[in-house]
């Protein structure tokens, strides 16, 4: 049955892909084939900043611009740490994986910018599991944040941003995590380094954090990207995350290929490589993901379906089939893209 499901929802997944966009997507057009188009600079109104015409500017200057459409889309980690205006995510999830049964969670998180505070220092109040690092090889965020359902962590903290620009971002954080309503003060610094190598685009991400009761955590990331045309974009990441209390130091190797369809529409193509590095170095896990986000109704209302394929080591690399459904609300002010 629970297979049945499976196919059941990827076929729901490629039914939902090729249906059209509601009539309220301005920016798109239909053909009288039934295929979708994207309007261009001289069909728009005169003056009017278009999709091709933003899309070809990122193009034309950094490399910074198309990888910031894509995680402003996706609304991606790097976006969310990051983020500089006053908003409300909230973010209702279900996730299905074979052997494993269905888990739905609601994630929510406001981020309050601080009057007088000359955009530097915000208010953050998180309502979903600690995002701190696992024992877990890094990359499995979809399996790691569900295995952890039930642990009811709020995360009460004052950041302030240092630095601000597009090629680099320094942050301080301190606040207190409610673990089942226990409190433990942590503190971290973010730090990120963007360089423009030609075609290619290199970041450097570094996240350090404190707790009174853990120690010292560190999760260090690399990306490394480019646009392959006007409407894909490749980012291959790696990732480590090291833990003063657990011994080794669990890592990951993930290539991902992102395909604009729309103003409104995207899709993500991943292939995660979880590797442990106790008892010996090791390949743990792999994941095959494609993750596919629309805007819907309004500019700030998603739904994003993600079917993956698992292949963990502790069952003989056997394949998982598995789903996430998502609907996303972003409330306030962010950029709308």
């Amino acid at each position: 049955m629970k297979t049945f499901h499976f196919i059941c929802s990827l076929l729901l997944f490629f039914g939902l892909i090729g249906m059209p966009v509601s009539a309220a997507d301005t920016s798109d057009s239909v053909s009288e084939t039934g295929t979708e188009q994207v309007s261009t600079p001289e069909e728009g109104v005169a003056g009017e900043d278009t999709f091709v015409d933003s899309w070809h500017r990122a193009l034309s200057g950094t490399i910074t611009g198309p990888a910031y459409w894509i995680d402003s889309f996706f609304y991606d980690e790097r976006i969310e740490a990051e983020e500089n205006q006053s908003r409300l995510l909230l973010r209702l999830e279900s996730f299905t994986e074979d052997g494993e049964g269905t888990d739905l969670k609601l994630k929510a998180n406001l981020r309050v910018r601080i009057p007088y505070a000359e955009k530097k220092l915000k208010l953050i109040i998180t309502g979903e599991p600690d995002d701190e690092t696992e024992a877990d090889a890094p990359g499995n965020v979809t399996r790691r944040s569900f295995d952890r359902i039930d642990q009811n962590d709020v995360a009460v903290a004052l950041q302030h941003s240092l630095m601000e620009e597009l090629d680099r971002y320094f942050s301080t954080k301190l606040g207190f995590v409610f673990r089942n309503w226990r409190p433990r003060l942590f503190l971290e610094g973010r730090a990120r380094i963007f360089f423009n190598l030609d075609q290619w685009g290199a970041r450097f991400t570094e996240r350090l954090r404190w707790y009174t009761d853990k120690g010292w955590e560190s999760r260090t990331t690399f990306d490394f990207e480019r646009p392959l045309s006007e409407r894909v974009f490749f980012r291959t990441t790696v990732e480590g995350d090291w833990l003063e209390d657990q011994d080794g130091f669990p890592h990951s190797l993930t290539f991902a290929v992102a395909q604009l369809i729309s103003p409104r529409r995207a899709i993500e193509y991943s292939w995660n490589n979880s590797i442990q590095t106790r008892p010996n170095h090791h390949l743990d896990q792999i994941t095959l993901a494609a993750r596919y986000r629309q805007r819907i109704w309004r500019d700030w209302l998603f739904y994003d379906i993600e079917p993956q394929l698992r292949f963990p080591k502790s069952d003989g690399f056997r394949i998982t089939p598995g789903i996430m459904l998502r609907i996303e609300a972003i409330v306030g002010m962010y950029d709308r893209l």
